[in-house]
């Protein structure tokens, strides 16, 4: 069995061969960027591989009914009105008004909620 030094050996004599009659500066340039692109080359891959995981895990969210809630205009609402909307009755949707808009945090309803 080869050792490890007499592998390196071999290694550096198939490359001098395999660039004897170039420039040195222009083998070490082309070694070096072809050294550099390697982990450009496999973050690539890896964040596309990433991705489909995602869009898989999306799009599977998507067929078990979990369609996307679409948005409720509820116009202009006094302060009163804006009081009917707390989140005490499960029948109607919790709002929040911030500055003169109306924001619908039904989904939060432990944070904004009576109890909150």
């Amino acid at each position: 069995m080869e050792s490890l030094a007499d592998l390196a050996a071999q290694l550096a004599s198939s490359f001098s061969a395999l660039v004897k009659g170039y420039d040195p500066l222009v083998v070490m340039t082309t070694t070096m960027v072809l050294l550099a692109a390697v982990p450009m080359v496999l973050s690539f891959f890896v964040m596309r591989r990433q991705a489909r995981k995602k869009e898989a895990a999306t799009s599977k969210a998507g067929d078990e009914g979990e369609a996307e809630k679409a948005p409720t205009h509820f116009g202009n609402l006094t302060k009163e009105q804006l009081k009917a909307y707390t989140g005490k009755d499960p029948s109607k949707p919790l709002l929040v008004g911030i500055k003169g808009k109306i924001y619908d945090v039904t989904a939060a309803h432990e944070f904004y909620g009576p109890d909150g």
